[in-house]
Parts: structure tokens; C-alpha cells; sequence
């Protein structure tokens, strides 16, 4: 956790019997919050049918910037960079370079409307944003493997669990390579 600037460790060891997962928010209450008064209309119908939430997907242009995101997820953003800091003192001790990659989850790249891709590119955004303003090498893999998608969409993720497949750890590969030979010239 993060805390006046300070990160302390929780739940180490790990506990043996973890607690239920019951009362753990969902993602759409991540993504649209948990006061459904707030939301806009669209919003409140997405969360609510299942139904609409495919049809706004798929028929309806991609809500722009909600800035309740950045309300609801700030400690995230400042924990990641905590955390990379930290990370980042580590390398710079043992003279080793820290790149931060971002990556995509399947919904980013073959579903851009989905609650799932608006999150994700939430935090793509903002990682690579804050990235560029400390001066951090931000290879942004997620951006890079969905344009390649528009181009030339292919089979890159697992149909029931959305990973990478084999095909998909190629092309991410690729991408890597590419970015990364960039770096060392």
C-alpha cells in the first residue's frame, strides 16, 4: 500500500486461507463507478442490461474521457509509479536501464468500445503520459499490437480466456524487438 509516499507491504506472508471474494467489485463498477446517479444515462443503462452494453459496444461511438477515472483510479496510478521507483533505484544500482512495456488485454485490441478496453486505455494513456513527463522509456506495446490489429487482424489471443496465444506472443515479440532496437541506437 501507499501511504504519506511511503510504500509498506500487506499481507505478507501470503495468508493461507485467502478471504472471500464475495463484496470485491466488479469491473464495470471499477470502470463506471459504484454511484450510479453520477453516470450518465448510457452509463447507467450499461451498467444495468448486459444487453445495451453490447449494442453501445458495438453501435455507439466510444464515450470520451470520463473524469471520474481519474478520481477513482489516482491511487492506482500513484502506487504503479511508487512501485516503479522503487523498481527503478533497484536497476539504477546495478547500472541496468528500466523500460516500462505496457500491455494489452484481448478486449484492447478486438473490442476498443468494451468497458474492459476503456479501462485499459485509461490507464495506457496515463502511464504512458506521466511516463514521458519523468523521463522514462514507455514502450507502448498495447497502442502498437491494436493498430497492427486494424491493419491486419489475426488471431492473437485464446477465444475463452483472452490471452496470448502463440501467434500473439510472436507479434508482441516483434513489437519489443522493434522498440527495443530503437533504444540501442
Amino acid at each position: 500500500v501507499l501511504s504519506d509516499n511511503e510504500l509498506t507491504l500487506k499481507n505478507s506472508p501470503v495468508v493461507e486461507n485467502p478471504a472471500s471474494r464475495t463484496g470485491q467489485p466488479m469491473l464495470i463498477d471499477m470502470v463506471l463507478g459504484s454511484r450510479p446517479q453520477q453516470n450518465s444515462l448510457r452509463q447507467q443503462l450499461e451498467a444495468r442490461s448486459y444487453l445495451f452494453r453490447l449494442i453501445s459496444e458495438t453501435v455507439l461511438p466510444t464515450p470520451g474521457d470520463d473524469p471520474a477515472f481519474e478520481e477513482r483510479h489516482g491511487y492506482a496510478l500513484r502506487l504503479f509509479w511508487a512501485l516503479f521507483e522503487r523498481l527503478q533505484r533497484g536497476c539504477s544500482s546495478n547500472e541496468i536501464q528500466c523500460v516500462v512495456a505496457l500491455m494489452a488485454g484481448s478486449s484492447l485490441v478486438e473490442s476498443p468500445s468494451s468497458l474492459s478496453a476503456q479501462f485499459q486505455d485509461f490507464f495506457r494513456r496515463r502511464l504512458a503520459a506521466e511516463g514521458a513527463q519523468r523521463r522514462v522509456v514507455v514502450i507502448d506495446v498495447a497502442n502498437e499490437l491494436r493498430a497492427r490489429y486494424r491493419r491486419t487482424p489475426g488471431r492473437w489471443f485464446h477465444p475463452n480466456e483472452g490471452h496470448l496465444n502463440a501467434e500473439g506472443h510472436r507479434v508482441v515479440a516483434t513489437i519489443l524487438q522493434e522498440a527495443l532496437s530503437t533504444l540501442q541506437e
